[in-house]
């Protein structure tokens, strides 16, 4: 599905955005994984990571969030990024980094940026990340 077509499509980024920066706020980490399972599935296979070198990669985010890393809110001046004819999208910031950022309370100048592309699913019409 083309995603020109949905109607305030920075505002649905917007809320599926932090839908998932909560997840990780608030230690949901199971849930994270489950909605970033394809982008995870796509990098073990370009990357051909192995079972240790996975579980790596997620234990790495969670011990980073746990240093003190809280969620940087989204101000609405986002910038709405489509990529594959429209047929996926990312929320930017102006350093055209992703917006789902987490900042280190001691150290603002210290952030973790979530990167996420975002597609629709054909049959349930959800946004997911691809």
């Amino acid at each position: 599905m083309d995603l020109t077509e949905i109607q305030s499509l920075r505002e649905v980024l917007s809320i599926f955005y932090k839908k998932v920066g909560n997840l990780l706020q608030t230690r949901q980490f199971d849930k994270y994984a489950e909605i970033v399972s394809r982008r995870e599935k796509y990098l073990v296979e370009a990357l051909y990571l192995d079972e240790r070198e996975i579980k790596t990669r997620q234990n790495q985010l969670i011990e980073d969030l746990d240093e003190g890393y809280t969620m940087l809110p989204l101000s609405g001046n986002e910038i709405v990024q489509l990529y594959a004819n429209g047929k996926a999208a990312a929320l930017l910031l102006s350093d055209f980094k992703s917006a789902l950022r987490f900042i280190n309370k001691n150290d603002e100048s210290s952030y973790i940026s979530i990167e996420l592309l975002v597609g629709m699913n054909e049959k349930t019409h959800q946004l997911i990340v691809i």
